[in-house]
């Protein structure tokens, strides 16, 4: 269902890092709301990169309680 303000929360996976853009729909206006970038070792043991990567989530999903989340995995990328 959509209405007049919304919120939208996008993760983007790459290698060693996550991207997360939030963007908000406000009386029909779309706005950029916050970027980040979370470094995050890909090196590390299974179980602390899996609490890694969760703490990320929790963190930006209970701070912004989005209205829709979308992710996409990157599998390349030469950006920096």
């Amino acid at each position: 269902m959509v209405t007049n303000n919304m919120k939208a929360c996008g993760f983007s996976f790459q290698k060693d890092r996550i991207r997360i853009i939030e963007l908000a729909r406000i009386n029909g206006a779309i706005e950029f709301k916050e970027k980040k970038i979370v470094n995050i070792d890909s090196a590390l043991p299974l179980p602390e990169l899996s609490d890694r990567y969760i703490k990320h989530f929790r963190e930006h999903l209970n701070g912004s309680h989005p209205d829709i989340v979308a992710a996409k995995r990157v599998w390349e990328s030469s950006d920096s």
